[in-house]
């Protein structure tokens, strides 16, 4: 029995070890996606003022609709990794729970 309750504590601190992780994998995607979506829209209303002048930068805004492009794909990436890292964290949750519980 003893030795049945130090594995259920080795399992538990371990599955709490992975937890912690997973949640901090979760923070920082959050993180990312936060910034890329601030990165798209400083750089859509950049792309705005460039269109705004004319033809004068007509370069420089075609330059910044490919940025945008690029940007909301990368915007795209990051919510798909914080909805992955959302569920990962769900299930370790789980996991720690069932863990603490046997």
């Amino acid at each position: 029995l003893k030795r049945q309750a130090d594995s259920a504590k080795t399992e538990t601190a371990a599955v709490r070890k992975e937890l912690a992780a997973v949640r901090a994998r979760l923070t920082k995607a959050e993180a990312d996606r936060a910034k890329a979506e601030a990165e798209l829209k400083e750089e859509k209303q950049m792309t705005g003022r460039l269109r705004a002048t004319g033809g004068k930068f007509k370069q420089q805004a075609e330059e910044s609709e490919k940025k945008v492009e690029q940007l909301e794909a990368a915007v795209k990436a990051s919510e798909a990794d914080a909805k992955e890292a959302r569920a990962a964290t769900a299930a370790a949750e789980a996991a720690a729970e069932a863990a603490a519980a046997a």
